[in-house]
């Protein structure tokens, strides 16, 4: 079968972000996508944020203005640096 995965949605606009795991959700039911900060209550790059990027096997990132935002520019390095093949 086709293995499950673990998608972490970085966002600048939440309500794009929501209706985008909405429609990914419905399309791909067995896989889990993580919008971020969701399990916070802070929009801060915190522990919880680090942790759902840690736990993710690949990202989205919704862009819908520039410049990036600190936390978009964060997210983006972070998971492009973890996920480098070498």
């Amino acid at each position: 079968g086709i293995p499950t995965a673990n998608v972490f949605i970085i966002w600048d606009n939440k309500r794009l972000a929501d209706r985008a795991k909405s429609i990914l959700q419905e399309r791909y039911p067995k896989d889990t996508f993580i919008v971020g900060g969701e399990s916070s209550d802070s929009l801060e790059i915190i522990v919880n944020i680090i942790s759902e990027m840690d736990s993710s096997d690949s990202a989205i990132c919704l862009i819908s203005k520039v410049p990036l935002s600190a936390n978009v520019f964060y997210e983006l390095g972070y998971l492009t640096s973890r996920n480098r093949v070498s």
